[in-house]
């Protein structure tokens, strides 16, 4: 039988404030079998909802959820956040308050 190897896994944005509220880390080490596993397993076996999430950066590159995680990745889901906060539409906003 082949031992499992590990991957560091990062949640960011509001994935990282979720799992705070949670009670639980924002960056865990994660025990990956030989032949690993796709990021939607990962994110589900860590209570992420998948329909919050972007893209899963793998070792500083940018795959979809189906992308392979392997023993020694460093893993980051990245979440929808700019779906979920629209762009100011508005007048300008003042750099501080004393402005008018």
């Amino acid at each position: 039988m082949l031992a499992k190897g590990t991957a560091t896994v990062q949640m960011l944005g509001d994935l990282r404030l979720l799992r705070m509220q949670r009670g639980l880390a924002a960056t865990v080490e994660v025990a990956i079998p030989p032949c690993g596993f796709a990021a939607s397993v990962l994110a589900r076996d860590l209570g992420l909802p998948l329909e919050r999430i972007e893209a899963v950066l793998v070792n500083h590159q940018g795959f979809r959820l189906d992308h392979c995680i392997r023993s020694g990745d460093r893993v980051a889901f990245v979440p929808k956040e700019h779906l979920e906060k629209p762009p100011h539409t508005g007048p300008p906003i003042p750099l501080n308050a004393n402005s008018p």
